[in-house]
């Protein structure tokens, strides 16, 4: 019920349709539990992941978001590491659609226009299934007690 109720706010708002992928991430829920540490691979570089947003606060973490100047209005939050937001690409219309995002949140606070300036998004990985390969990947080193 909640990844179709996800679903319906995700039509509605975006009107884009949501990479299947990431739908199925979120109906099997994993990767368990939230709190835990996961690291991405960028091309050598580790990013860790703290967060998992979940289908319910979605939305929120979406408005609080662009309320902040922080995403797009075609980004959706997907995760947050270390203080950054990690936004997944819903428009079809771009050539970034189903791109993994990474948001920082570093920036400053424009006076003249009254609004806070961030930095532009930089790729972290060419589509979803790639962040959720890495995971699972990071998951076993982590239980071998490389990571």
């Amino acid at each position: 019920m909640m990844r179709q109720n996800f679903k319906d706010w995700a039509d509605r708002e975006f009107g884009y349709p949501i990479p299947q992928e990431y739908l199925s991430f979120l109906e099997k829920g994993e990767p368990e539990p939230a709190g835990r540490k996961y690291y991405v691979t960028d091309e050598g570089n580790a990013l860790e992941i703290s967060e998992w947003f979940t289908p319910d606060n979605i939305p929120v973490i979406y408005k609080n978001c662009r309320e902040e100047k922080m995403i797009e209005e075609y980004q959706l939050p997907v995760l947050e590491s270390c203080g950054c937001t990690v936004v997944l690409s819903c428009n079809s219309d771009k050539d970034t659609y189903g791109h993994v995002l990474l948001r920082t949140s570093t920036g400053y606070y424009d006076e003249s226009i009254n609004e806070n300036i961030y930095e532009e998004p930089e790729f972290v990985a060419e589509n979803f299934a790639v962040i959720i390969c890495n995971l699972k990947d990071a998951e076993e080193l982590e239980e071998m007690g490389l990571l």
